[in-house]
């Protein structure tokens, strides 16, 4: 005999699962729609670590830790705001561990084991027009 209620249950516990993972808000302490210097000032990355702006059509900022090892990320610009993070970080790394797949109305977020030791993350805003059809592809989970 089938029981709606119960299914309702059943359904309602089978959706919750996904929600109860708490979503991605920051990248080390920088989040989307930040300005370069934001990003340079309020970044908890290692200390000591170089920086490297290059102004292509957009501006980028390179960040390699002292010790020239990982994390490695790229931060890219449009209109002075930030757009996308795509970084390598260790596996144990705390933006490593999260889901493989984010997808919000404003932001998709990728991570992929890179070998046993790294993960690489591409965290795109789904706003920027540079970055509308890379972000609609990770939504649909097509690298």
């Amino acid at each position: 005999m089938f029981r709606p209620a119960l299914a309702s249950v059943a359904l309602g516990l089978l959706l919750g699962v996904g929600a109860c993972a708490k979503p991605t808000t920051d990248f080390h302490s920088v989040k989307l729609g930040m300005t370069a210097g934001d990003v340079r000032e309020r970044t908890d990355l290692p200390k000591g670590g170089t920086w490297k702006a290059t102004q292509a059509e957009e501006m980028l900022l390179d960040y390699s830790p002292p010790s020239g090892d990982v994390p490695k990320v790229r931060f890219e610009f449009h209109s002075g705001m930030l757009v996308a993070i795509r970084a390598t970080v260790a596996s144990d790394d705390p933006a490593a561990t999260a889901l493989p797949r984010e997808v919000t109305p404003g932001a998709v977020i990728a991570r992929e084991k890179s070998g046993s030791h790294f993960t690489t993350i591409t965290w795109l805003s789904r706003d920027c027009p540079t970055h509308k059809d890379e972000a609609e592809r990770l939504v649909k989970g097509v690298p």
